[in-house]
């Protein structure tokens, strides 16, 4: 693909607009109060290296999921949580999230003002995202960026840095691991 119809697809208006989704998702996860002004200035870091590095595009993915590639490591890089194998942390964002709901359910079931119903839910949460935290790192990992950055097997494969049938199978033992953990819940 030429260089010029590289640079037309990267500036094209859909795919900022998808850029900049995934990207206030990323800043989102962390701190909040931020997060907008944050993406902007991640989508445009991402826009200008892409720009600059349009010649390492070799086009084994689509010019989205590079552009989203990018933006994960700068992210990261950002936050200083990169593995030396250049995958996602697995406890970056995923993690935060399991610790707050658990604080969070702790928090309202000692406050002892709730239904017994609900209760018993948060109880059941709560083990249930303990559960979550003994999945294999690589299937716990791939499972955040499924459900919190909504990549697909592809993007997940490029971060993970692995086929994607072996996301495929990570994903799916982590679903059965899960299911099977929670059955009686």
């Amino acid at each position: 693909m030429d260089r010029d119809k590289l640079l037309e697809m990267i500036a094209d208006e859909r795919t900022q607009k998808v850029l900049r989704h995934f990207c206030f998702r990323l800043t989102s996860r962390i701190r909040s109060w931020d997060a907008f002004e944050e993406a902007e200035d991640l989508a445009q870091a991402v826009t200008e290296r892409a720009i600059r590095h349009i010649k390492s595009f070799e086009g084994r993915a689509t010019i989205i999921t590079w552009l989203c590639r990018i933006a994960l490591n700068l992210y990261l890089s950002k936050l200083g949580r990169k593995n030396s194998d250049n995958s996602l942390h697995y406890d970056l964002s995923l993690d935060y999230q399991v610790e707050e709901y658990l604080t969070i359910a702790e928090t309202v079931i000692d406050q002892n003002q709730l239904s017994e119903t609900t209760i018993l839910f948060l109880i059941q949460l709560k083990k249930a995202l303990k559960e979550l935290k003994k999945l294999y790192p690589k299937q716990y990992e791939a499972l955040g960026l499924w459900v919190l950055y909504d990549l697909d097997y592809e993007g997940i494969a490029q971060v993970q840095g692995s086929k994607m049938q072996a996301v495929k199978s990570r994903l799916n033992r982590a679903r059965e691991f899960l299911r099977q953990r929670t059955k009686d819940l």
